[in-house]
């Protein structure tokens, strides 16, 4: 748990939190619907109602506007950086053969320090064929 201070508590606080949790864990969107997901998030605050929990295709939609958000940042830094930028790719594979791919970018900031960032986990229906 992060030492920072927990912010208080509302709806907009709480969706961008499960957004973040989505997103940085690889969950699946869809375990917003699961009944059992719904539940504990019932639990866990008396005052949340079935309209403060979002159903997948609002959370498709912030994490959308979450990564457009990002991706204007990221392309801001970019043009401030310091020397090349040097991109890197990786493909692997887990035990059950399921394909991953990875593009990162490698850059100096302003202040010179290392930057590292992922800019993209490309699916495997997107692979050009060869």
């Amino acid at each position: 748990m992060s030492s920072s201070p927990r912010p208080p508590f509302s709806v907009a606080t709480f969706k961008a939190a499960l957004v973040n949790w989505i997103v940085v864990d690889d969950q699946s969107i869809n375990v917003v619907e699961c009944p059992e997901f719904r539940h504990l998030v019932f639990t866990l605050r008396e005052s949340l109602s079935e309209k403060d929990l979002p159903y997948r295709t609002t959370i498709r939609n912030l994490v959308t506007s979450a990564w457009n958000c990002h991706f204007a940042e990221l392309k801001s830094e970019l043009k401030h950086t310091v020397g090349k930028r040097l991109l890197t790719t990786d493909l692997w594979d887990n035990k059950g053969m399921c394909a991953f791919s990875a593009v990162t970018a490698h850059y100096l900031q302003s202040s010179l320090s290392n930057t590292e960032v992922i800019t993209d986990r490309i699916p495997p229906s997107a692979w050009p064929t060869l």
